[in-house]
């Protein structure tokens, strides 16, 4: 198959046949199990994976391992089932296991059902690791939504260059 690429100068005709799907990673997994998070931070793992291309995500760890230096852009969302109002909410995602960047953090301003996420693109080395962490600060502890119908709690990343 070929496309017209008016972006390449020379405007040449790419032959799509020819990627290389080795050099393909990409991720899909979310929340399944129960988690009851109290009111601090909580390394969330996502436990099902919907798809994982190029294995490079783990679902015992939480932990999504670069094995091909580039850059990718992750996107993830949490949801609280029935957080109080005033409660405030955050995400972060770490890379080697330090904070890198604030993906969310804010108050919440009613009483139910809450949703935070949001995306980053991060350049990454060989063994280079993102994991993603949440906070609450109900005392009461809240509970994630989990499952897959609509998937509420989920993480996804991919490589794009």
């Amino acid at each position: 198959m070929q496309i017209r690429n008016s972006n390449v100068a020379s405007d040449a005709d790419v032959d799509v046949t020819k990627v290389d799907a080795s050099a393909q990673i990409g991720f899909f997994a979310y929340r399944n199990s129960a988690l009851t998070m109290d009111a601090e931070w909580t390394k969330i793992i996502f436990d099902t994976e919907i798809s994982d291309y190029g294995s490079n995500y783990d679902t015992s760890t939480g932990k999504f391992t670069c094995d091909i230096a580039g850059r990718y852009l992750f996107n993830c969302c949490i949801t609280f089932t029935s957080i109080a109002d005033g409660s405030r909410t955050a995400l972060w995602v770490y890379v080697n296991g330090s904070g890198y960047a604030r993906l969310a953090d804010g108050g919440v301003g009613r009483t139910g059902i809450c949703t935070t996420g949001n995306s980053i693109m991060i350049p990454l080395d060989v063994d280079d690791y993102v994991e993603i962490w949440a906070f609450q600060n109900d005392a009461a502890g809240e509970d994630i939504q989990v499952g897959n119908a609509p998937y509420n709690t989920w993480f996804q990343g991919f490589k794009l260059a």
